[in-house]
């Protein structure tokens, strides 16, 4: 074997294993692109059922947390507001030690109630704390959070669905766009086709072929000259008795000059 014939050898295998291996990286990337697009969805849908565990776990423990009222003393001289701060309206004033019903607390004020008729809120100050009093505040306390963190899930809940909805009607939208814009792009190269298909008809396969290897030469028609460069960014005209001369100049610095639509001379 010559030594040309081992190098041409040598050469060829070495093309097709880089080919080779430019195929597989291809293949490996578009993997890629589908595994992270896989892991996306997945994660979508991981955070989704995270967020119904949470809020079902929120609204079981909120469902299994009882809170009765229990009978505390105001001390005299407290004051029943309308509102949990020192602002808030005075209902009334305690003239001796009142036994009432706790039903909630709120920035270290209790809610109170007087025979299930008159309910406000009284201040810590006016109210001796003991065990029974912490663990109902404690119990409120847990129950308030509780109910804030289900608001918040049940937000962020309305939130993804809203998210979900935009993303549809994007998505949506987008696929219009592209089946518009492939229908564009069909019906221009279908188009296409058919002009060619005309010139090829019209002027035979050798000048045709000439044409679209972007040759120009002197004596070929506008037709001819427009379809083998493209239109001119610029076009120079002047019209006399002896007919239309034009200049069409292109961005590659060439002018090409016709008279009445017949290549005369170029300049480049």
């Amino acid at each position: 074997m010559t030594k040309n014939k081992i190098l041409f050898f040598i050469f060829t295998g070495f093309f097709s294993i880089s080919n080779s291996q430019e195929v597989d990286i291809e293949k490996m990337v578009e993997k890629e692109i589908e595994l992270e697009e896989k892991i996306n969805t997945l994660q979508d849908s991981l955070k989704k059922v995270k967020s119904m565990i949470a809020f079902n776990n929120a609204q079981l423990k909120i469902n299994n947390t009882k809170i009765e009222s229990i009978a505390i003393e105001v001390k005299e001289g407290g004051k029943l507001r309308e509102k949990p701060r020192p602002s808030g309206d005075i209902l009334m004033a305690f003239e001796e030690p009142t036994k009432v019903d706790l039903i909630g607390y709120e920035d270290r004020y209790y809610e109170i109630c007087l025979d299930n008729k008159k309910c406000g809120y009284v201040s810590h100050l006016w109210i001796e704390s003991n065990s029974e009093i912490r663990k109902f505040v404690n119990k409120y306390q847990e129950l308030k959070n509780l109910k804030i963190e289900t608001a918040k899930l049940e937000e962020a809940k309305r939130m993804d669905k809203l998210r979900a909805e935009h993303r549809k009607r994007w998505d949506s939208i987008e696929n219009e766009q592209e089946k518009r814009k492939s229908e564009r792009e069909n019906e221009i190269l279908a188009k296409k086709e058919l002009e060619e298909k005309r010139l090829l008809n019209k002027y035979g396969k050798k000048v045709f072929d000439q044409l679209k290897r972007g040759m120009y030469w002197i004596g070929m028609n506008k037709e001819q000259l427009t379809f083998s460069l493209g239109w001119p960014e610029d076009i120079n005209r002047s019209v006399g008795s002896w007919g239309t001369k034009e200049q069409f100049v292109y961005s590659t610095d060439l002018y090409i000059y016709l008279e009445n639509g017949v290549v005369t001379s170029y300049q480049n």
